[in-house]
């Protein structure tokens, strides 16, 4: 009845939201959005934690760049989110663009308690030695971490393999 107006969709976007029809619910908010829809806060809630959802699932699939979309969205709506910070730096890291990642890293870093030198330390290695490298190193600590020292001294050999210089 009104396919321009911004509040039908604003409507079916929480309806297929309180159905757990969460790709539905995505593409009403968007349409709600691209109509000029301003998003009152029980919608705001629903856009991030809709953004969250969909963002996790293509990011458990490692497919970071669609993750990124949805985090993204949530993002402009919820800045100071810490989860959602630091999805999009775990993204951005899966997705080899360790300089984006920093940003988002060193701003949870200077604003929450919460240890993110872990994280730095994964961007900063991708940084100086590339995703190879970087990839074989962090895979070497889990190996470490869970007794399995031959895997781990191999995955550690082969990052200095893939770069001489990394000497962790």
């Amino acid at each position: 009845a009104a396919p321009v107006q911004p509040e039908p969709y604003g409507y079916l976007a929480k309806v297929y939201s309180y159905v757990k029809s969460y790709n539905a619910a995505w593409d009403a908010y968007s349409s709600f959005r691209a109509f000029g829809g301003t998003p009152d806060e029980r919608q705001l809630e629903q856009i991030v934690t809709l953004g969250r959802t969909l963002g996790y699932e293509f990011f458990a699939r490692e497919d970071f760049e669609c993750a990124l979309e949805y985090y993204l969205v949530a993002y402009s709506y919820a800045p100071d989110d810490q989860e959602l910070n630091l999805q999009i730096a775990r993204s951005y890291l899966g997705n080899n663009q360790a300089n984006l990642a920093s940003v988002y890293l060193r701003r949870l870093d200077a604003k929450h308690s919460d240890d993110y030198s872990r994280y730095l330390e994964t961007a900063n290695n991708q940084l100086f030695y590339g995703q190879n490298a970087s990839d074989a190193f962090e895979f070497g600590i889990k190996q470490y971490y869970l007794g399995n020292l031959g895997n781990a001294r191999d995955s550690f050999a082969e990052a200095t393999r893939l770069d001489p210089n990394f000497q962790k």
